[in-house]
């Protein structure tokens, strides 16, 4: 009987050990290969046109997505959101809402297209009174970026 518990600590000993193991050398399924999308930051003069692309990374597929983005209209204004050349097929829109400020684009396709590249382009003119930083605020839900079967991209 002795026996028996001291197989059964050393039985645990050896079980908590290696889940410690498992635990420290396991690798999380979105440290690396995850879609990233980006809006990319860039600088510019006050008066001046500016683009801010918008990429995508690890692209295993994508048929859809919507995005939402605020800014401050007193600073930009939003003279065209384009298709990204990524997007070679599919459907692209755009809106704007100016009582919330802000601009709603998107796109679907009835297929994914894969890989990476440029998904979208935002183009803004810059108030002659400007200064300083003027941030995007980018929202969008889960449902939002989906592939073809009409799953979730996680990215």
């Amino acid at each position: 009987m002795k026996n028996s518990k001291l197989i059964r600590r050393i039985q645990s000993f050896a079980l908590a050990i290696l889940l410690i193991f498992v635990m420290l050398s396991a690798t999380p399924a979105y440290a690396s290969g995850v879609t990233e999308i980006t809006f990319a930051a860039v600088e510019t003069n006050v008066g001046d046109e500016v683009l801010v692309p918008v990429n995508i990374e690890n692209n295993t597929g994508l048929a859809a997505f919507r995005f939402r983005v605020s800014y401050d209209t007193s600073a930009l204004e939003l003279l065209s959101v384009t298709k990204g050349s990524l997007l070679t097929s599919g459907t692209f829109e755009s809106g704007t809402d100016a009582d919330e400020k802000t601009l709603t684009f998107t796109w679907f396709n009835l297929c994914n297209v894969t890989g990476d590249g440029e998904i979208a382009v935002l183009r803004f003119k810059v108030s002659e009174n400007a200064g300083g930083n003027y941030p995007l605020t980018v929202t969008y839900l889960p449902i939002d970026i989906l592939n073809e079967s009409y799953e979730k991209v996680y990215f």
